[in-house]
């Protein structure tokens, strides 16, 4: 009896964890500063640029948001330039018909 409650237990806090990380990921429409917080860095660094996720940002002295990649280490790219960005958020999910 006591094992079972302690596997229950066990599966309650995993599930909680799971949770409390889905809970705390970044939304499309949150604005991160990236003062306060940047991306995951990319698995594979910039070995292979084209495989870097895309992010709507708002770059220094802009008055509208972008898409560019971020490229690691608190550079975002695009076209062959780095950008400085101030904030950013993830992007919406891919439209999907019917």
């Amino acid at each position: 009896m006591v094992e079972e409650l302690e596997n229950c237990y066990s599966r309650e806090t995993e599930l909680t964890k799971r949770a409390r990380e889905y809970l705390n990921q970044p939304k499309y429409g949150d604005w991160i500063l990236c003062s306060e917080r940047l991306q995951e860095e990319p698995k594979n660094g910039l070995n292979n640029i084209d495989e870097l996720q895309e992010y709507i940002v708002m770059i220094a002295g802009a008055t509208v948001p972008t898409t560019l990649k971020y490229a690691g280490n608190g550079e975002w790219y695009a076209d062959g330039l780095f950008y400085h960005v101030i904030t950013w958020q993830p992007l919406p999910e891919s439209y999907k018909e019917g």
